[in-house]
């Protein structure tokens, strides 16, 4: 969301603002999943949800502007997706080169505002 998502000012309280939005926006468009998923699963998202916008809110604090909150954010969840996807590859018995090329995306994505002509 963070790649989709860009501050329209410095301002980090606008930017936090916009992405909270966002991702109320996006968990309403989702919603009707609910009715296909089990109690336990939906109690996970909506604790997932719940520790995101906390997250998001740490950070905001410690930024000094809308892009340091952007960069911030986005390097925190980078690592704690290397930090998952490894052993879920495993549990998953997802072969070494989906996992490097699912990394490869995150990392190409983490840089895209950096060097746009990575991804068009």
């Amino acid at each position: 969301m963070l790649v989709r998502v860009k501050p329209k000012s410095e301002s980090v309280d606008e930017y936090l603002s916009l992405i909270l939005q966002s991702i109320e926006q996006e968990f309403e468009h989702n919603l009707v999943q609910q009715l296909y998923i089990s109690d336990a699963c939906w109690n996970v998202i909506i604790t997932s949800k719940t520790a995101i916008i906390n997250k998001l809110k740490q950070v905001a604090k410690t930024s000094k502007s809308a892009q340091d909150f952007r960069e911030k954010t986005m390097t925190f969840f980078h690592k704690l997706a290397i930090l998952l996807v490894k052993p879920l590859s495993s549990y998953l018995q997802i072969n070494q080169s989906s996992v490097d090329y699912f990394l490869f995306l995150l990392v190409i994505l983490k840089d895209k505002n950096q060097n746009p002509q990575l991804i068009k």
